[in-house]
């Protein structure tokens, strides 16, 4: 078998399919279905779909009914996987999520059908899908006397986003593909503020803009965790990493 090191998801589209795979820095986002075994260090961000993974040193690892074993300092965000961790670890487990941890790992319990064997657990405010003013709540987000919240988005230099939908200023944007499953794609995904698009790394270049986005709470939306997807939103105007509405040239 052998040894590969991969950087970004385009090298590991085409690394062969016998590979040992690792990778060390930058985001890899995994295509639904592949599940090629990946190991993951450094200061790696990856959104491993179902792909089995072992994740060491200060890995981000994002698990959609996958497997990670964990250890060192890993951050894990888990729906409905199977998690084995130890070391420092802190791991945040959603829907049916079975989590076994060490003595010093920290597990956030986000729902009621998870479980977990040993470590630190915290019991997280346990916000449904359809509760989003509670979500608004918990991220600090205002709720405007008309019913509509400002949230964000990460784009490119030319206001498109990674996924090739453009958010014009002032304009009104659409899902094309509006799914209220509560996973990710099917609408427009916002953050509850700069700061928490800038964890979306895959985004983040020289020349990203973030936008102030107005959402209507009557519309369709979708929490996920420490982001939701919306049907609908309207773009405001761009702001800076602080929240600072900026001009645009």
């Amino acid at each position: 078998m052998r040894y590969v090191e991969i950087e970004s998801q385009a090298e590991y589209a085409v690394a062969p399919e016998d590979a040992d795979l690792h990778a060390f820095e930058g985001y890899i986002k995994i295509a639904p279905g592949d599940r090629r075994p990946l190991t993951v260090s450094g200061s790696a961000h990856v959104a491993a779909g179902n792909t089995p993974v072992i994740a060491r040193g200060h890995a981000t690892i994002e698990t959609r009914r996958g497997q990670v074993t964990a250890y060192d300092q890993v951050a894990v965000i888990a729906y409905s996987s199977r998690v084995t961790a130890y070391g420092d670890t802190v791991v945040r487990a959603y829907g049916s999520s079975e989590v076994t941890a060490g003595a010093h790992v920290t597990v956030y319990r986000c729902d009621r059908e998870t479980t977990v064997t040993g470590g630190k657990v915290i019991e997280a405010p346990l916000v449904r899908h359809g509760d989003i003013r509670r979500w608004c709540e918990h991220y600090g987000v205002k709720v405007a006397d008309d019913d509509t919240i400002v949230l964000y988005k990460g784009v490119r230099a030319s206001f498109y986003s990674g996924w090739g939908m453009h958010y014009p200023l002032g304009g009104t944007v659409t899902a094309p593909d509006w799914s209220t499953y509560p996973d990710c794609g099917g609408g427009l995904h916002l953050s509850p503020s700069p700061a928490h698009v800038r964890e979306y790394v895959e985004l983040w270049q020289p020349g990203m803009r973030i936008l102030a986005c107005r959402v209507e709470l009557a519309d369709s939306i979708v929490h996920l965790g420490d982001k939701v997807k919306v049907r609908r939103c309207t773009v405001l105007h761009e702001v800076d990493s602080l929240g600072r509405t900026r001009v645009v040239a």
